[in-house]
């Protein structure tokens, strides 16, 4: 493809990479950053060749059309860094701060921001859950049910109060095991074990008529009508409450409790699945509202990776780096920019990062744009 088109630059990029030697591979990097001065491909790969012997008293070769332009904060491919982000894969880093970190870390050493997140082992409430609150929150309609019929009676105030209490406390139980608190959870449970404890201890029949039906009016046709009818009433909301209890205390005990199971997972910073640039790109847009710069770091350097010469993906990474401190792999990466930047407008955005990174630094400002 070289020979037959001399001035593909591509070409020349991949005969680069097919050559055996340095001083070839260098010939064809020379030749593709001839055609193109902006190749950043071409230039990284150059700066990665071993120096070429000069013979003393000989001026430095330099390919026809390039001119080399200085370098004011020496860009990715020339820079080594000896930081955290030089050995990202190997170490757990805060996904705020990028501080290391160690596996019994439950809180950043640096930023103090709690890295334990907490989730709910299955993800949606199962059916038994469903039918589990029905069942509490039927015990408090029974017992509202069965309040009615106590003070139209009139019972005794301690049963009034006892019936009484179960009506809030089952509506709020309800209320807070639809939300899958684990503490109402429980407070259920206990709940329906002593309600079914007062019904099993109770009489059925017993005090079933109330003080003011007693005396002459208990041999009459009438009173005995009531009291069956009282008597019926009783056993039924009785019986009812004693099959919703069983029925709450078999799917509580033995159903619904992994529906409360939480699992702990340690935070740390990570790159998320993503096949695209744009992927990866929007992760670290995700991570960095929340204040994870350091995740945000690893998505965009992966987005970059995958496009890079892309300004948008290079800028929101220099952005990224500077909000954690490191200020030279920022400058470093706008440094890379200026070389893609081929439009006035680009450029401006460069300087204007630049100013700000700058500014937070506490430097006077310079400016990236490479020298004709």
């Amino acid at each position: 493809m070289v020979a037959a088109e001399p001035t593909h630059e591509k070409a020349w990029l991949w005969l680069s990479g097919a050559v055996e030697t340095a001083e070839e591979r260098r010939h064809c990097l020379e030749q593709a950053l001839a055609l193109n001065p902006a190749n950043e491909t071409a230039r990284r790969s150059l700066a990665k060749l071993p120096p070429k012997p000069v013979a003393k008293g000989d001026e430095p070769n330099t390919a026809v059309g390039w001119t080399a332009r200085p370098s004011i904060v020496p860009y990715a491919a020339q820079s080594s860094f000896d930081d955290v982000w030089a050995r990202a894969e190997q170490l757990d880093l805060c996904p705020y701060c990028a501080a290391e970190l160690d596996p019994e870390h439950k809180k950043c050493p640096h930023c103090g921001r709690n890295l334990t997140l907490r989730f709910y082992r299955y993800e949606k409430p199962s059916t038994n859950l469903h039918l589990y609150w029905v069942f509490v929150l039927g015990l408090g309609q029974l017992a509202l049910l069965q309040l009615i019929f106590d003070v139209l009676m009139g019972e005794p105030l301690i049963t009034l109060i006892q019936h009484g209490l179960l009506i809030p406390f089952s509506f709020i139980f309800t209320l807070f095991i639809i939300r899958r608190h684990f503490w109402a959870y429980i407070g259920s449970i206990t709940m329906l074990l002593i309600a079914g404890t007062m019904l099993v201890a109770a009489p059925l029949i017993d005090q079933v008529v109330t003080e003011f039906l007693a005396g002459t009016t208990r041999n009459t046709p009438l009173f005995g009508l009531a009291e069956g009818t009282v008597s019926f009433i009783n056993r039924a909301v009785r019986t009812l409450q004693l099959v919703d209890i069983a029925l709450g205390l078999f799917y509580g005990i033995f159903l619904v409790a992994p529906d409360f199971a939480r699992d702990e997972l340690r935070m740390a910073a990570a790159v998320a699945t993503a096949p695209t640039a744009h992927d990866a790109f929007m992760a670290g847009e995700r991570y960095a509202k929340k204040g994870m710069w350091a995740s945000a770091v690893l998505n965009w350097r992966r987005a970059t990776g995958l496009e890079p010469t892309r300004l948008l993906y290079i800028l929101h990474l220099a952005r990224a780096y500077s909000e954690l401190n490191f200020f030279e792999r920022s400058l470093d990466v706008l440094q890379s920019a200026s070389y893609i930047a081929t439009t006035p407008e680009a450029q401006a955005k460069i300087q204007e990062e630049l100013l700000r990174v700058e500014t937070k630094q506490g430097k006077a400002p310079q400016s990236l744009v490479p020298s004709p």
